[in-house]
């Protein structure tokens, strides 16, 4: 759960599912069940926090193992007060439950298909520079690529200080401008001395800076990414107009303005040429 949800919220679940559990036990028995998974949960979520490895599942189901074992022999010396009162088959028992947690990686998968979860493994091969919609990126976009790499590091960097996902927030930064492939040269970054927009007026300009984003919204759909990764396609722009299309709409507007005053000024010019000839 904790690839899925925060540690507090793991947690919390992991103990409603224990409490739940422990009603098959009845006396003593009952406490030391409640004891020994209490103790496993809180291994297996502090040594899970950023799954981002497969080795990290073996660590865990070896943290997993110790633990129970740990505990099981700990609480039995504690009630029968005799070391051979322990019973070796039970630590067969905690072995085999460690080695199922090597299902893991098919339980995550499926969970992520069927109920819409993302879990960190899945952002991590997301932000993997050499996915194909990256490439793509980098080979139509080169500047717009860069751009993504630059932000998703800052990005990343600044979601750790908050305590925020940080990776969530580099692989929506890295996929953010995506809908950029369809018109790199009329964007900056991705411009060789030609400005496409010179020869546009300010609302075509406009149309074709704005429409990156449904633009990228409908590559997303197509590559099956998850909704939060959409979202930062849709919201990175949030209210913010395309800076390029205020520009040339004032500097149009200046030249309007210039040529009709220009025009007003002969105009009257004429006409008084005329009362003078009349």
């Amino acid at each position: 759960m904790v690839t899925f949800f925060d540690s507090r919220t793991a947690f919390f679940l992991s103990m409603v599912q224990v409490l739940l559990c422990s009603l098959i036990e009845e006396g003593a028995a009952q406490g030391n069940f409640i004891i020994m998974h209490t103790v496993a949960c809180i291994v297996a979520i502090d040594t899970l926090q950023e799954l981002t490895k497969r080795s990290q599942l073996i660590r865990t189901a070896i943290c997993v193992f110790l633990s129970y074992s740990i505990m099981y022999a700990a609480l039995t010396i504690i009630e029968e007060g005799n070391i051979t009162a322990i019973d070796p088959h039970t630590f067969a028992c905690f072995a085999i439950n460690a080695v199922m947690l090597s299902f893991a990686y098919v339980i995550i998968f499926v969970f992520e298909r069927v109920f819409g979860f993302v879990s960190k493994v899945t952002l991590v091969e997301l932000a993997d520079i050499n996915n194909p919609l990256l490439q793509e990126l980098s080979e139509k976009c080169p500047g717009t690529f860069q751009h993504s790499v630059q932000l998703s590091n800052l990005v990343a960097e600044a979601a750790r200080e908050i305590g925020a996902n940080s990776q969530l927030a580099r692989a929506g930064a890295l996929y953010h401008d995506i809908g950029k492939m369809d018109n790199p040269a009329f964007f900056t970054e991705n411009q060789h001395d030609v400005n496409p927009h010179e020869v546009l007026t300010p609302e075509q300009s406009a149309k074709i800076v704005i429409r990156h984003v449904t633009d990228g919204l409908k590559r997303a759909e197509k590559e099956k990414l998850p909704m939060e990764i959409r979202n930062f396609i849709l919201e990175h722009h949030a209210e913010t107009l395309p800076n390029i299309s205020i520009q040339q709409l004032a500097t149009t507007t200046v030249e309007t303005r210039s040529t009709r005053r220009l025009s007003h000024t002969l105009a009257r010019t004429r006409a008084a040429r005329r009362r003078r000839c009349s």
